[in-house]
């Protein structure tokens, strides 16, 4: 898939050179407005473009003088252009297959905790027995301290149910989830993380927090097949692109290798840098996963 040009134009208001061996654009966009981050002359009529590179910014007129028997050309008609923007916090993350989210009538994204539980039962109801049911709550869910697996227990005996709490420093769990996930009943606590626990024992009650979330979510990711997750991945770069995003620097839950062949077989018209979010254990920092792959870039779409 070609690439999209992205426009990063600061400093690049450029003179240009009428010479007898001026190159010639590959792309212009005329007749348009076009942000340049120059203070001196913040905008400009038309763009030429190069390969990657911004070849040239002016008038339409010097810009049309760059067109060659192979230019692509555009009509901006008077539209804005922008730089294309970099999303600079992304956690790229897919929910197993079979699973139902939690339906809220809410009108924020704080639902109580009788909500959450008048949700959960009714998905009782609708999912089959064994599928995953995911909810999204909030603090106020996330702090109540009769907001635990042996709660959700009650609810949802046979199927495994996973909270999460919107701003990602929480999640509430049931034992089905548990076994699912692999977690011991007194699993002890990661470095920078912990489980939450009965009062006066090492027995945990299904709240978990920060660095004990992570290693969950791959587990839950684990879940889902290369094909689902590459097409997930293609949907959020269609997303981005109509946003104007044209790169995006993604801790993902993916293990950094299964993370780096997906998105190469993805084939995305985006640039996605990868950013090792490495998990923790009891002894400290895990540095071990993707510390062999290549640093090098070689289709520039993705990165470590």
């Amino acid at each position: 898939m070609k690439k999209l040009p992205v426009f990063f134009l600061i400093g690049l208001y450029l003179p240009l050179a009428f010479g007898e061996e001026r190159p010639m654009a590959d792309l212009i966009l005329i007749d348009g407005k076009v942000f340049t981050a120059d203070t001196s002359k913040p905008h400009a009529e038309a763009v030429a473009i190069r390969g990657e590179r911004i070849l040239a910014v002016g008038t339409s007129e010097e810009i049309a003088a760059l067109t060659g028997p192979d230019t692509r050309r555009i009509d901006l008609q008077g539209h804005f252009v922008i730089p294309g923007i970099n999303d600079a916090h992304q956690h790229f993350l897919h929910t197993p297959p079979g699973e139902h989210k939690l339906r809220f009538q809410r009108k924020t994204m704080e639902p109580s905790w009788q909500e959450t539980q008048e949700a959960l039962a009714k998905a009782v109801k609708e999912v089959p027995v064994g599928d995953w049911i995911l909810g999204t709550v909030g603090l106020t869910v996330v702090m109540a301290p009769e907001a635990t697996r042996f709660a959700l227990d009650r609810i949802a005996p046979d199927h495994p149910v996973y909270l999460a709490a919107f701003y990602g420093h929480g999640d509430i769990i049931n034992t089905k989830a548990m076994h699912a996930l692999e977690i011991a009943e007194k699993e002890p606590d990661p470095m920078g993380g912990y489980f939450e626990r009965i009062e006066g024992s090492e027995q945990i009650n299904g709240k978990i927090f920060e660095y004990a979330q992570w290693s969950l979510r791959r587990r839950l990711v684990g879940f889902v097949s290369d094909a689902t997750l590459i097409e997930s991945l293609q949907a959020l770069a269609k997303e981005a692109v109509e946003f104007g995003i044209t790169s995006i620097q993604d801790m993902s839950f993916l293990s950094p290798d299964r993370y780096v062949r997906l998105l190469r077989e993805a084939q995305l018209p985006i640039r996605v840098h990868m950013i090792r979010i490495p998990g923790t254990t009891v002894e400290g920092r895990d540095l071990t996963e993707g510390r062999d792959l290549p640093r090098t870039r070689p289709d520039r779409r993705c990165s470590r």
